[in-house]
């Protein structure tokens, strides 16, 4: 890491416990296992300081950002030389799909895109620059998550996952997640005709769908397909289940989940999961 690129880190408040267990021997080989917290509800979380823009990049009416990759990877390095273009990507990942996530938050989204595109046999880059090899909105050019804010402290923690090895598998195999409390805002929103972009599903609706791959069931027009309500007559191939508690994540704002094929194990987990997102949702 550069001279640079470390007073960069100097001068975020990292609140999560990163560094620690990055640098304490406690933090060994912990990232990956849980350790069970109680989940507070949390309405809102204050913006974090986050520091200087690592990138200056627009976005144009279609999703995507007008910079190119290698546009933007070159001021990246003006603070941290040795960045790559997956740390790039992944760092442009955790500004635009949370940017009020804990360190810990961050690094397990960086892991579970990682897993993702690893299952697909690709770089993290490519697989979240879509089509068209760019930078953009999530949807737009097939994109699977969104990269089109420009990120600050963002490129430190992004480099710590890439960089240290002990951060891999703190997601704990998970290939999807989302943000509960936000697709419940998101569905009430449109429910109550306040946003023409449609969000059919709960919080509860998209945990089912993902839990069971339910196929998308038919609007209510009977010819477009919507996500939620899902058609519930067959359980899909690609079941999942949430990953559990894991230290600094709080699952009502960030909920991970893994392959996992229908069993008891499964039916425990979509359980347990239910459960916290009708618990916090109070």
């Amino acid at each position: 890491m550069s001279r640079d690129l470390q007073r960069f880190v100097a001068g975020i408040a990292l609140g999560s416990g990163l560094l620690y267990l990055l640098s304490s021997d406690r933090g060994k080989g912990r990232a990956a296992r849980s350790r069970r917290v109680p989940q507070q509800p949390r309405r809102h979380r204050p913006k974090r300081k986050t520091g200087a823009r690592v990138n200056r990049s627009s976005v144009d009416g279609a999703g995507n950002v007008r910079e190119s990759p290698e546009t933007l990877l070159a001021q990246a390095r003006k603070f941290d030389p040795l960045v790559s273009l997956d740390e790039l990507a992944a760092a442009r990942l955790i500004a635009s799909e949370y940017a009020r996530g804990t360190d810990a938050e961050w690094a397990a989204i960086i892991d579970t895109e990682l897993n993702r595109s690893e299952a697909l046999y690709r770089p993290l880059a490519a697989s979240l620059m879509g089509a068209l090899g760019r930078f953009g909105r999530q949807g737009s050019a097939k994109r699977p998550a969104s990269t089109a804010r420009d990120p600050q402290a963002h490129l430190a923690v992004a480099s710590a996952v890439f960089r240290s090895g002990r951060l891999r598998g703190i997601s704990r195999g998970a290939r999807r997640f989302f943000n509960p409390r936000v697709q419940d805002a998101m569905h009430r929103k449109w429910k109550s005709g306040k946003t023409s972009r449609v969000h059919s599903c709960s919080a509860l609706d998209l945990l089912e769908a993902w839990s069971f791959d339910y196929r998308r069931g038919r609007d209510v027009d009977g010819k477009r397909r919507r996500r939620c309500p899902p058609d519930r007559r067959r359980v899909g191939s690609n079941t999942m289940a949430w990953v559990g508690p894991i230290q600094g994540v709080d699952s009502y704002e960030l909920m991970l989940m893994a392959p996992m094929g229908v069993s008891a194990e499964h039916t425990r987990r979509y359980q347990a999961s239910e459960a916290l997102i009708r618990r916090q949702a109070g």
